[in-house]
């Protein structure tokens, strides 16, 4: 798949964070002014993690390998003597060390959302390859134009792929509207309306947001919906009262409303644009 408008996506909610008790403090935060709206608490959210993350959260790897190469010293250690001290500090270096692992574990599951295996398997090598063959599988390395000729500088490629598109779906003027004759209309009975016209619920859009998938693609703000089922009971306000009144002004702002346009492939090992459908992606 290949983005006809690249953006810049900066932030993604990074689920192995919810392993550490410190993030339940910086979601409090975001949301803790109770007039903020669902934009504005997220805006703000993405401010305080990116920080949070730096300073508390840290990076993985870096942190395995620092625990293992203190784990295999204790051990040398030990093999030469025996201390209380230095067997408790090796148990409780190897919880910190698996407590990693998981991390780690959860990080690759999200980047990969494999459906093959259910997080807890300890499969990290197999969510790692999975991740970067869907990349690769993805990726539009070379492309020929409309003469024939291949092009592979990225730059070009976009270039291309755009101007296709915009040349097929350009605007023209409507003549006539008799298409539309043929329609049979549809009535409402007033039971009907009544039903559509009822007042949404704050359970009717827990019940929305569970029904969505954990690790669906996010919007352009890099939340996934998991997010929001795991922190429901900070959020709810904010995300009800987006919703209601998206419903009651009848307009979604387009911060919200905004999504990518991505190409997918009609046949395998597609050489040409025509050999792509484009379609517009429903997120989080």
């Amino acid at each position: 798949m290949l983005t006809l408008n690249p953006l810049n996506w900066s932030f993604r909610f990074e689920v192995t964070w919810i392993t550490h008790p410190g993030l339940i403090d910086v979601i409090k935060s975001s949301w803790s002014d109770m007039n903020h709206n669902l934009i504005d608490s997220i805006t703000e959210f993405t401010c305080r993690v990116k920080e949070w993350n730096k300073e508390a959260f840290g990076n993985i790897f870096q942190r395995k390998r620092h625990l293992l190469a203190r784990i295999e010293g204790i051990q040398r250690s030990l093999a030469n003597y025996f201390s209380h001290n230095l067997q408790s500090l090796e148990k409780d270096l190897i919880f910190q060390y698996n407590a990693c692992l998981f991390q780690e574990e959860v990080l690759w599951f999200q980047k990969s959302r494999s459906k093959d295996i259910t997080l807890g398997d300890r499969n990290s090598k197999y969510f790692h390859v999975s991740t970067i063959t869907k990349r690769r599988k993805n990726k539009i390395n070379a492309l020929k134009d409309t003469y024939g000729n291949w092009i592979t500088d990225s730059v070009n490629i976009k270039a291309s792929i755009l101007e296709y598109f915009q040349h097929l779906f350009r605007g023209e003027a409507v003549i006539n509207l008799d298409h539309w004759n043929n329609l049979t209309p549809t009535y409402f009975t007033q039971e009907d309306n009544a039903g559509l016209s009822k007042p949404l619920t704050n359970s009717e859009i827990l019940k929305a947001v569970k029904d969505i998938g954990a690790f669906k693609a996010p919007g352009r703000d890099g939340i996934q919906a998991i997010f929001y089922q795991k922190f429901w009971n900070i959020v709810q306000h904010s995300v009800c009262a987006f919703v209601k009144n998206s419903i009651h002004n009848k307009m979604i702002p387009s911060a919200i409303n905004e999504t990518l346009i991505v190409l997918i492939p009609k046949i395998d090992n597609p050489e040409n644009i025509r050999q792509f459908r484009p379609i517009s992606l429903c997120n989080v």
